[in-house]
């Protein structure tokens, strides 16, 4: 019906991984859960903001099953090097995703959740998100990561804020390609902890990534805003 009216109709279904690992420093488990009862067939994409990217098999999945692969051996021909977005491509709508990040001297593990691509704002992609919380002291620094989830390029605006409440910087983000990571900045040891929102024309998604002086990390999924007022 709705391609009758003049609509386009797409049949595939996409999640989001903002940024899955294959460093020197660290490795991710992808996690694939298929909440059917019927076979999924689905492959995997990965971008990095250096403009490489890889494709990988198709893979199957019998109904209540769950696939779980290294990031490396979803992609073999893709050398190591910084993090990249993964992008789920199913026909099928019962998929849902996670990964887990180690660092590979202590194998510490932190979890992360695939993001649903959608039209319209979810609870983790929307045109406003809360990036929550960074870290910049002596014991942790913290990275927040951002991924446009549109069809297009966006610009996206990062307000940071102190614990005061005090707005201490804006970074603008332009021309952010679909499906790409962006590492908006380091919260390093003297930046003092902060927290920031992000704003887009369009629907964003993104994580946050906290480390400690042993280089072991924690992954949060940014949530989204309903309301905000940027700062004068």
């Amino acid at each position: 019906m709705l391609s009758d009216l003049g609509y386009s109709v797409n049949l595939t279904h996409e999640l989001v991984y903002p940024w899955v690992s294959n460093s020197a420093d660290f490795t991710s488990t992808v996690v694939v859960n298929n909440l059917s009862t019927s076979l999924a067939s689905f492959s995997f994409t990965a971008r990095r903001a250096d403009g490489s990217s890889a494709t990988s098999q198709t893979y199957s999945l019998n109904g209540g099953g769950f696939l779980q692969e290294e990031a490396e051996n979803i992609f073999p021909d893709f050398p190591q090097g910084g993090g990249f977005t993964l992008t789920l491509t199913s026909s099928s709508p019962s998929l849902a995703g996670r990964w887990i990040t180690n660092d590979r001297v202590a194998q510490t593990p932190s979890q992360g959740l695939a993001v649903r691509r959608s039209l319209r704002p979810t609870q983790r992609a929307g045109t406003t998100l809360n990036l929550g919380y960074l870290p910049g002291n002596a014991d942790f620094l913290s990275g927040p990561v951002l991924v446009n989830m549109e069809a297009a390029a966006i610009d996206i605006t990062v307000y940071f804020y102190d614990t005061a409440g005090n707005h201490i910087n804006t970074i603008l983000v332009e021309n952010l390609v679909p499906l790409t990571p962006k590492v908006v900045t380091v919260v390093g040891a003297t930046a003092g902890d902060q927290y920031a929102v992000a704003s887009a024309q369009g629907l964003i998604t993104g994580a946050v990534f906290v480390f400690n002086t042993q280089n072991q990390t924690a992954i949060g999924n940014a949530t989204t805003v309903s309301s905000f007022t940027p700062p004068n």
